[in-house]
C-alpha cells in the first residue's frame, strides 16, 4: 500500500509539473528540473526506469536483427499485413495466401488507400510468375513459397 501511495505523489509531481511548465520548454529541460527538484521520489523509480529503457532499447535491435534475417523483408515486402481477409469472411496468415487472396487485399488495401497496397500490387506481379498454366507451375502456390523461391533466385 506503501508502494501504491508513493506512486500516486510521484504521478501528482509529474502531472504538475508538466502543468506548471513554461509553455515554450522542452520536456526534457522540464524532466530535468524535476530530477533535481525532486531527487528522493525519482530515485524510488530509478532502477525501474533504466531497466524499462534498456527493454526498449534491445528490443528495438532485436526487431531490426529479425527484420534483417526476414526473406520477405529482404526482398521488399516488409509491410505487407501479417493477415488477411478474405471475401468469405475467413482470415488467414499472408504466408497461406494464394494470388486469389492477394488480389481480395488489394481491392481492400485499394478502397482505403492504404500504403501497404504498392508492396502487394508487386507481390501478385511476383506471384504471378509462379502461378498459371505451363511447365513447372503451380495453381494454388503459396506465398510463403514464392519468397522461397525468389530468395533462392536472389541468391544465385
Amino acid at each position: 500500500m506503501a508502494q501504491l501511495a508513493v506512486l500516486e505523489e510521484f504521478q501528482s509531481a509529474i502531472r504538475t509539473a508538466a502543468q506548471e511548465a513554461e509553455p515554450k520548454a522542452t520536456s526534457r529541460a522540464v524532466a530535468t528540473k524535476f530530477f533535481e527538484d525532486y531527487p528522493d521520489l525519482v530515485r524510488q523509480f530509478r532502477e525501474e526506469w533504466i531497466l524499462e529503457k534498456l527493454a526498449s532499447l534491445i528490443a528495438k535491435h532485436r526487431l531490426k536483427s529479425r527484420r534483417e534475417q526476414d526473406l520477405q523483408y529482404q526482398l521488399g515486402f516488409g509491410h505487407m499485413p501479417r493477415k488477411i481477409e478474405l471475401r468469405s469472411g475467413k482470415v488467414i496468415a499472408r504466408d497461406d495466401a494464394t494470388i486469389s487472396g492477394l488480389r481480395q487485399l488489394a481491392v481492400h488495401l485499394r478502397a482505403r488507400k492504404h500504403p501497404a497496397l504498392m508492396e502487394v500490387e508487386n507481390a501478385i506481379i511476383v506471384m504471378a510468375k509462379y502461378t498459371g498454366k505451363g511447365r513447372g507451375k503451380k495453381q494454388r502456390i503459396t506465398w510463403a513459397e514464392v519468397i522461397e523461391l525468389e530468395a533462392k533466385k536472389k541468391a544465385k
